[in-house]
């Protein structure tokens, strides 16, 4: 029975002391919770997007006018140079850019449909693509920002 009454009281202490340490930490630990969410707010814009476009160096204009100009129902290919390496020397664009760029947008432009090919009715993510290809054929919706351009293919 005294050992019972020990264990009890063992119990009993634990359970005032994890109270105790939680009512000293909980002021810090909100207060910290607090500003971390006051520093991510500013890198969640887009739900992350410029942030992993940041890291990817993508324009964030860019990336901000897909979101803008691509409707959320719409469906939409992402075009890209013919001659990447071309690009990369010309314009310091890294391969790395050019291999994710379309994972990037397949990811944060959801529930929008990325296409493999652009047709009639389908937009066009162009990046550093060749725009005079397409423009007898789509409507461009803004001028080109960091290599990319956004179009509305119409026949």
């Amino acid at each position: 029975m005294r050992s019972v009454n020990l264990a009890f009281g063992a119990g009993v202490a634990l359970v005032v002391l994890a109270g105790a340490m939680l009512l000293v930490r909980l002021p810090d630990a909100y207060s910290t919770l607090n500003d971390a969410a006051h520093a991510a707010a500013g890198r969640n814009e887009l739900g992350g997007a410029l942030a992993t476009a940041d890291s990817m160096s993508l324009n964030d204009d860019f990336v901000r006018n897909a979101f803008a100009e691509v409707p959320k129902n719409a469906r939409y290919a992402v075009l890209l140079p013919r001659d990447e390496a071309a690009v990369e020397q010309a314009d310091g664009v890294s391969a790395v850019t050019f291999d994710g760029v379309a994972a990037l947008f397949g990811d944060y432009l959801l529930p929008r449909r990325q296409l493999k090919t652009a047709a009639k009715g389908t937009y066009i993510i162009c990046f550093y693509c060749h725009a005079g290809a397409w423009s007898r054929r789509t409507h461009w919706l803004g001028p080109a920002t960091g290599g990319g351009r956004i179009g509305y293919v119409y026949r």
